[in-house]
């Protein structure tokens, strides 16, 4: 088992599958070519290998506040549902921590606006609430 930052066409490959269970609509095309996008270029994947095959993956946004605070957003968090309930979402989560301190982030913040998703953060992953996220649609 292993932690790993997700880089490679095999890997992105095999990461699509398990991001897909989390946003079923995502498109395959769309998703590998969107990764070239400037607008991501603060983005990472990383995830958890076991008997060779990522089980787990977390999609981050590593951002720096103008106030030169260091946060990891992490905006989309899964483990593949035949892997659920093993502790492997707890394994990333404490690489991801790890991650984060030696790149001396100062905290990570998680997006979750599913109840059951919030319950997780809250009470496995020890997150505190700390505000709202209020958005607008331009069109």
């Amino acid at each position: 088992m292993n932690f790993i930052e997700i880089k490679s066409p095999r890997e992105l490959e095999e990461a699509f599958v398990i991001l897909k269970e989390l946003v079923p609509e995502l498109n395959k095309d769309s998703f590998l070519e969107s990764l070239n996008h400037e607008l991501l270029k603060n983005h990472k994947l990383f995830g958890f290998k076991s008997s060779g095959k990522i089980v787990s993956l977390a999609a981050v946004w590593l951002l720096m506040t103008g106030t030169l605070d260091k946060i990891m957003w992490i905006y989309a968090f899964v483990v593949t549902k035949s892997m659920r309930d093993k502790g492997f979402g707890k394994k990333l989560l404490v690489e991801l921590e790890k991650y984060a301190m030696r790149e001396e982030f100062t905290e990570l913040r998680v997006h979750a606006h599913r109840e059951w998703a919030i319950d997780f953060w809250e009470d496995k992953a020890e997150f505190d609430r700390f505000s709202h996220v209020l958005q607008k649609k331009i069109t």
